[in-house]
């Protein structure tokens, strides 16, 4: 049985194309594989993973035309910082604290990805929100994340709904 959890995915402020896929296994445990978001010659793809024991969101960033794609200024979604992906999280209405963490890189740029290039990372996100895996034993957590780039003046945002911790078993 896969150990990725169960993610929904809901779309804001820009019109682009948002795909599922879900995993119906043996148990009666609702399993994902993940969402995937397209904009700008760009896939970001990001799902929860256990990484060393711990939740991480594991993000892919794909060109997914047949030119070079440039970011003039700015940083990879992984690299959360408030110049580049914000995320907040919430347990049913109760919003979960955040916590942040000062990532030691500023504004960069350019970043070039060539056609057909994928670029993954990954964030911390029991770093961020240091409740979330107790929350995810009750009830499912709404993470909303806004990815800025200056490839388009509004940001992306989503959204993802991990019904369980990727760690438990």
């Amino acid at each position: 049985m896969a150990t990725e959890p169960t993610i929904r995915a809901s779309l804001g402020a820009r019109a682009l194309s948002l795909g599922f896929l879900l995993v119906a296994s043996g148990c009666s445990a609702r399993e994902n594989v993940g969402s995937v978001v397209e904009a700008d010659g760009l896939r970001i793809s990001m799902h929860p993973v256990c990484a060393e024991g711990e939740m991480e969101i594991n993000i892919t960033v794909k060109n997914v035309t047949s030119r070079i794609v440039t970011i003039q200024s700015g940083v990879p979604p992984w690299d959360h910082t408030p110049v580049g992906t914000s995320f907040s999280a919430r347990a049913g209405t109760e919003p979960l604290k955040f916590k942040p963490i000062f990532v030691p890189i500023g504004r960069t740029g350019p970043i070039h990805i060539q056609p057909g290039e994928e670029k993954k990372g990954d964030v911390p996100i029991v770093q961020l929100f240091p409740s979330i895996s107790e929350k995810l034993k009750a009830t499912p957590v709404s993470v909303q994340w806004s990815y800025t780039t200056d490839l388009e003046s509004a940001p992306m945002v989503g959204t993802l709904e991990i019904v369980k911790d990727p760690c438990l078993r």
